[in-house]
């Protein structure tokens, strides 16, 4: 159980500066990050907005650190969900976040998201009214 809502419970985020901008998303990076949970260093947090509210916080790791995340992740938040065995890709979710953790092994690094899930709900109607805008084109 994830018992947390990242848009609730975002510290006030102090000195941030634009990572990169696709649209309707922001993502957004801290100088002065903690860039290590526990003993698994972080190679990149951003923190993620659309239309300007906070949605989640994405991080990037070394491939090698997989087990030990995913140890760290249970420990948290109790056993995943693995939709395929074959895939190494392992989620959480509960009423108000929604967590997901991916081993890439061509690109040999993990994606750690946790993300609110009233704010995913939102982004998908931001996504539906620009997809409906967009289909007035053809």
């Amino acid at each position: 159980m994830c018992r947390s809502d990242p848009s609730v419970i975002l510290p006030a985020m102090g000195e941030y500066t634009l990572d990169s901008d696709e649209d309707y998303l922001k993502f957004y990076v801290r100088q002065d990050d903690k860039m290590s949970i526990g003993e698994v260093p972080l190679m990149k947090l951003n923190y993620v907005f659309c239309e300007d509210k906070f949605m989640s916080m994405k991080t990037r790791m070394d491939g090698k650190h997989f087990i030990d995340m995913k140890q760290i992740l249970t420990q948290q938040y109790g056993e995943p969900i693995q939709q395929n065995r074959y895939i190494p890709e392992f989620s959480w979710i509960d009423n108000n976040a929604f967590i997901t953790f991916k081993n890439n092994t061509v690109g040999r690094y993990c994606d750690l998201t946790i993300s609110s899930v009233r704010e995913i709900i939102n982004m998908d109607k931001v996504q539906k009214e620009r997809a409906k805008k967009a289909s007035g084109d053809f």
